[in-house]
C-alpha cells in the first residue's frame, strides 16, 4: 500500500512538472507571437531578451531601456522577466508614442542575485558586468542613441540599477527605481543623474528607509532626484509606476550630458 502511495505521489509530481513546462512554453509562444520584434538570447551565464522599436528605421537613433526584474522573476526560462513590463513598455500604444529598444536580462534563481554574489556558490556570477558588455555589443550593432540609455529596476532589480549607476555614472541618461535599496556611500557618484524613486511606506519586503536616505542624501547635493512614497500597496509599487502617465515623458526627455 505504501509503495502504491509513493508511486502515485511521484507520478503526481511528474505531471505537475510537465504541466508547468508546457505552460511556460505556451506563455513564451504567446509573447513571441504578439511581440514580433522580440528576440531571445543567452550567454553562458545570462539569458536576456532584446526588443526592437516598432517600425525600426535603421537611419534613426532610438533610446534603449534596460529593465532589471525582482527576485520573483528570477530563473532560466527567459520569459518571466517580461511579466511586469509586457503591459507597459512592450505595449503597442506605448511603443507607438515612445519607440525604444528594450534589454531585459534574467537573473538566475536564488541564491544568485544581481549584486553581492560573494558566496562559494555564486562568487563567479557577474550579471551586471555581462549586462554592461551586452549593452556595448548591442550599441555597436544597432541604431541605439548612446545619449539615451535608461535604467529601470524593481526591488532586487532596483538594487542592481543603483549599482550600475555607481559603476558607470557617465553612461546612463536617467533611472527609475522602485521598492529597492542602495547604500548612501555611492551618493557622490550619482549626483548628476536624473532619478525617480518609488516606494510604499508599508512595504514589508523592502523597507523604504534606504530609499528615503538616498533621496535625502541626493537632495542635499541638489541632484535631480524625485521621490514618491505611497500607502497601502506594500511591495507592489510597480502597479503605480506603470500607471504614471507622466513618467514616460519625463524619462525620454532626459539626455546624457
Amino acid at each position: 500500500m505504501i509503495n502504491k502511495k509513493r508511486t502515485f505521489f511521484t507520478l503526481f509530481i511528474f505531471i505537475i512538472l510537465i504541466v508547468g513546462v508546457l505552460l511556460s512554453v505556451n506563455y513564451q509562444k504567446k509573447i513571441q507571437k504578439k511581440i514580433v520584434n522580440l528576440s531571445l538570447f543567452s550567454t553562458d551565464t545570462l539569458n536576456y531578451q532584446f526588443f526592437l522599436p516598432q517600425n525600426n528605421n535603421p537611419n534613426k537613433k532610438y533610446p534603449l531601456i534596460v529593465f532589471l526584474h525582482g527576485v520573483g522573476n528570477s530563473g532560466n526560462d527567459n520569459v518571466s522577466q517580461l511579466r511586469m513590463i509586457k503591459p507597459w513598455i512592450l505595449d503597442t500604444v506605448f511603443q507607438q508614442e515612445y519607440p525604444t529598444f528594450l534589454l531585459a536580462p534574467q537573473c538566475k534563481a536564488a541564491p544568485f542575485n544581481w549584486i553581492n554574489n560573494s558566496s562559494p556558490i555564486t562568487k563567479n556570477y557577474e550579471p551586471l558586468l555581462e549586462i554592461e558588455e551586452i549593452i556595448e555589443n548591442l550599441s555597436k550593432n544597432h541604431n541605439i542613441d548612446l545619449n539615451k540609455i535608461y535604467l529601470i529596476g524593481y526591488s532586487m532589480g532596483a538594487a542592481g540599477v543603483w549599482e550600475l549607476l555607481s559603476r558607470s555614472p557617465n553612461k546612463y541618461a536617467a533611472a527609475i527605481v522602485f521598492s529597492g535599496w542602495s547604500p548612501v556611500e555611492n551618493v557622490q557618484k550619482l549626483k548628476q543623474i536624473p532619478i525617480r524613486i518609488y516606494h510604499s511606506r508599508d512595504d514589508q519586503v523592502v523597507s523604504p528607509t534606504s530609499d528615503r536616505n538616498m533621496f535625502k542624501a541626493l537632495s542635499k547635493l541638489k541632484a535631480p532626484v524625485l521621490y514618491f512614497e505611497y500607502s497601502g500597496i506594500g511591495h507592489n509599487t510597480w502597479k503605480q509606476v506603470i500607471s504614471d502617465k507622466e513618467l514616460p515623458k519625463w524619462l525620454f526627455s532626459k539626455i546624457l550630458k
